[in-house]
């Protein structure tokens, strides 16, 4: 989201016209606007692996606590329309404005739901315990919290 961010208030978003590749090429082109255009890409293109694993490893080993794998699949499900939304306003000759605000909407829902996946990876003591160990009140519920 910063690079979008940085990306949008640069006036960047229209520096590379084809989508995937930037003016043509794979590799970073030297002109500024194209650079933070490339840097947004490849930065959401890092987060598909990442975002991947995590669901892999969410489904595979907490299949039951759903409060873990329902936000992941939803953060899946909405990093591929924010794939679809990015290529569209890169594609497009004038991007109206509403098609960068629901992209950002898109992002603001997808780093909720993952925010969402980590809360579920914890868990809060008990009540009787809450105000005394205020400190200590999260715990690991599992390993999947530690990643």
């Amino acid at each position: 989201m910063v690079a979008g961010g940085i990306m949008r208030v640069s006036n960047s978003s229209g520096a590379c016209a084809d989508w995937p590749t930037c003016l043509g090429r794979w590799t970073p082109p030297t002109l500024t606007p194209a650079i933070i255009d490339y840097t947004h890409r490849a930065s959401s293109g890092l987060t598909i692996p990442v975002l991947a694993g995590a669901l892999f490893i969410a489904s595979r080993s907490f299949r039951k606590q759903t409060w873990i794998t329902r936000p992941l699949i939803l953060a899946s499900a909405l990093m591929f329309i924010q794939v679809i939304l990015g290529a569209w306003v890169s594609l497009s000759v004038s991007s109206s404005p509403w098609v960068s605000s629901v992209h950002l909407i898109f992002s603001l829902g997808m780093q909720t739901s993952l925010v969402f996946a980590l809360l579920g990876a914890y868990q809060v003591s008990t009540v009787e315990h809450f105000l005394s160990d205020f400190p200590q009140k999260i715990a690991f519920r599992s390993p999947f919290a530690r990643l």
